[in-house]
């Protein structure tokens, strides 16, 4: 299995998370790791990487003077672990919001949740990941088609 890991860190300022999300398509548009991230993925990626760079940067000492974020990215076939580190959480552990129609915050985490195939804290350190799936193609040969035995051309 190839595997591809990149990371960045960046300062803990709302103008960086504008610059994550450039370095993330980038990233995922331009890295050699197998067949390549789709074009559906990557926009998903990007989006769910904004809402979690700024959570980092309003709900943890990240946006602090001094803070930082880092945001790595795991290739593997198929696949894309993102995560979000941060330097430690305010006063508590993320969490969904109750949000109405007209809230203007507290969404973040809803999206992350939806469009991620699986979310969840860091396992190590402060921070939150995501993963998207998506199909590959495989190089083995295709099978013949049922029910045709040896068609004449």
């Amino acid at each position: 299995m190839t595997m591809a890991f990149y990371t960045r860190s960046f300062p803990g300022v709302p103008e960086q998370v504008a610059e994550a999300r450039h370095w993330a398509e980038d990233v995922l548009t331009t890295a050699v790791h197998g067949p390549g991230t789709p074009d559906e993925t990557t926009a998903t990626a990007v989006l769910l990487l904004s809402e979690l760079c700024t959570n980092a940067i309003r709900h943890t000492h990240t946006g602090r003077q001094g803070g930082r974020f880092t945001v790595s990215l795991v290739l593997t076939p198929g696949q894309l672990e993102a995560r979000v580190a941060d330097n430690g959480a305010a006063d508590s552990a993320p969490r969904l919001l109750s949000t109405g129609p007209d809230a203007e915050q507290g969404r973040g985490l809803h999206l992350v949740r939806h469009f991620a195939d699986h979310t969840g804290p860091l396992p190590q350190g402060c921070g939150v990941f995501f993963r998207l799936a998506w199909a590959t193609t495989s190089s083995a040969p295709t099978p013949a088609r049922a029910g045709v035995k040896g068609e004449d051309r």
